[in-house]
């Protein structure tokens, strides 16, 4: 995980993929009113035979973020192609509300979705490199296990500035939306 701010002197090239005007659109509309912090870190990641994480689970994310995510390698089931349920972020939605409202975190084990509902008919989503996914990241997914090759992927995530405070905390990359 790299800071953006840091990727701008290190990677310009990768920071202006991911600070693009029409990306800033989709984050207003995607947090309204609430205040948000934009992009403000990229993770990269090469994932290959063997590599293990808990992201190989079904969930959704602990905290409520939007996501860029991009394919740098060419991506299918076979590689590590990510998984979602189209429409399952409403289950997040509703029983995480109290605890977004309280900014509170719930546990990596709270967010893991275990029942068929959840388990079964989710889509892999395939493609060449250069792909890139926008992600309400309450929706049910998860990555899969490498069977060949590799996968390379860098992802972005904007959330609310409360959660700073679990990383580094820069005040600039602060963002209200307009009301």
């Amino acid at each position: 995980r790299v800071e953006r701010e840091r990727t701008s002197i290190d990677c310009a090239q990768l920071s202006d993929v991911f600070d693009q005007p029409w990306m800033h659109e989709v984050a207003k509309t995607f947090f309204g009113a609430q205040p948000y912090v934009f992009n403000h870190d990229l993770n990269i990641v090469l994932d290959v035979i063997g590599t293990e994480h808990s992201a190989h689970q079904v969930h959704y994310d602990r905290m409520h973020q939007l996501k860029f995510f991009l394919y740098l390698t060419d991506t299918t089931v076979a590689n590590g192609a990510f998984h979602c349920l189209p429409s399952s972020h409403h289950h997040a939605k509703k029983i995480q509300h109290e605890n977004r409202r309280r900014l509170h975190l719930p546990t990596s084990v709270e967010t893991r979705l275990r029942t068929p509902e959840f388990t079964t008919g989710l889509i892999p989503v395939e493609g060449p490199a250069g792909t890139l996914m926008v992600i309400d990241s309450d929706i049910a997914h998860h990555g899969t296990k490498i069977l060949q090759g590799q996968r390379l992927t860098v992802r972005s995530r904007s959330y609310h500035p409360a959660y700073l405070t679990r990383w580094t905390h820069t005040s600039e990359n602060m963002t209200t939306s307009p009301q």
